[in-house]
């Protein structure tokens, strides 16, 4: 019987020993020496490319210090995304996305954003501060805030302290906050109805239908009263007239009478 078959381990390049057939620079980071080839690097980088173009320091120089990078680990899976090698995860992701922006690669950048959209298992929260830190996920920033649906999701996705936010990211998620709690809008009516009713706490309240308006035949009919007035008969002193408040003013906390508020005001039947 033959036993399972071993495991293949994860192919990696190794960019430790100088060939000079192969490499014509040594990349030094925190003191680990890194021996690659000037034109493979111009290739995918165009920091590197401006460098060794003579726009840089460093032209003719053999040993160049790459600056501000922590991990010599970050700048080993650099090169090996560049050679076509996957090695993005969850652990290393945030100091590749870092490289990558500092050294203005573009296919480093979206080996990247393939990995958070399509592999990565951190949830939104992180992946959005991850984004949050380079110019370059700009696009995908907004497509995790875009993509929350509940109030919740979007509490979940903002850090305790929010100071941590930028002004962006902080107008982005503002308009979600708004869009999410907005209330629903008043369905348009085409034939609204005539004599609607309220049902308010003090009683009911039921507008008069309005009597259309006569348009006369004749233009006769415009200068014709069939029934005058009389004559010499004092006119009438004026009844009082019953004032009905706008319902808003009793604070009426009920929203289904609040859209009906609203109906008779699109109606014309309430000021």
């Amino acid at each position: 019987m033959t036993g399972p078959t071993p495991k293949r381990q994860r192919a990696t390049l190794r960019f430790d020993v100088e060939d000079e057939a192969l490499n014509d620079v040594c990349v030094i980071v925190q003191d680990v020496k890194f021996y690659v080839s000037k034109k493979h690097l111009s290739m995918h980088s165009d920091h590197f490319r401006d460098m060794f173009s003579g726009r840089l320091l460093g032209k003719n120089q053999k040993e160049i210090v790459l600056q501000d990078v922590k991990d010599p680990m970050d700048f080993q899976r650099f090169l090996e995304l560049i050679n076509g090698i996957p090695c993005l995860t969850d652990d290393n992701i945030d100091g590749v996305s870092s490289l990558a922006e500092m050294l203005r690669a573009d296919i480093v950048q979206d080996r990247c954003l393939d990995f958070l959209n399509e592999k990565s298992m951190m949830p939104d929260w992180e992946k959005l501060e991850i984004a949050m830190k380079y110019s370059f996920m700009k696009e995908y920033k907004a497509d995790i805030i875009s993509n929350i649906r509940t109030p919740e999701e979007l509490q979940d996705v903002i850090p305790e302290d929010i100071d941590q936010l930028d002004k962006e990211t902080s107008n982005m998620i503002l308009k979600k906050s708004l869009a999410l709690h907005r209330a629903p809008p008043v369905p348009a009516y085409n034939n609204p109805p005539a004599n609607p009713r309220l049902n308010f706490s003090g009683g009911l309240f039921e507008p008069l239908p309005f009597a259309p308006t006569v348009q006369p035949q004749f233009r006769n009919e415009l200068f014709i009263d069939v029934n005058p007035p009389p004559r010499n008969v004092p006119a009438p002193s004026p009844q009082p007239q019953i004032q009905v408040q706008d319902p808003v003013i009793f604070q009426v906390n009920d929203e289904r009478i609040l859209e009906q508020i609203r109906l008779l005001r699109f109606a014309g039947l309430l000021n």
